[in-house]
């Protein structure tokens, strides 16, 4: 009674939902390691706005003070 043509059907979808499987847990790896090194670019940015900061104002009121 049975054919066998549900298994011809069912292994391409078997075969793709095991790769999405595998690309799911790949990119929560990655999302994983971007989030541990989230921390540390975001206080290299700010250290870098900061130093930024520092010198702008430096140049601008450094120069006011020194009446040039």
């Amino acid at each position: 009674m049975c054919s066998g043509a549900g298994i011809p059907t069912a292994l391409p979808v078997i075969v793709i939902s095991f790769m999405l499987v595998q690309g799911v847990s790949r990119v929560s790896g990655m999302l994983s390691t971007m989030q541990k090194m989230e921390k540390w670019i975001k206080g290299a940015v700010a250290g870098v706005f900061i130093i930024v900061g520092v010198y702008y104002c430096v140049i601008v009121y450094g120069a006011f003070l020194l009446g040039t």
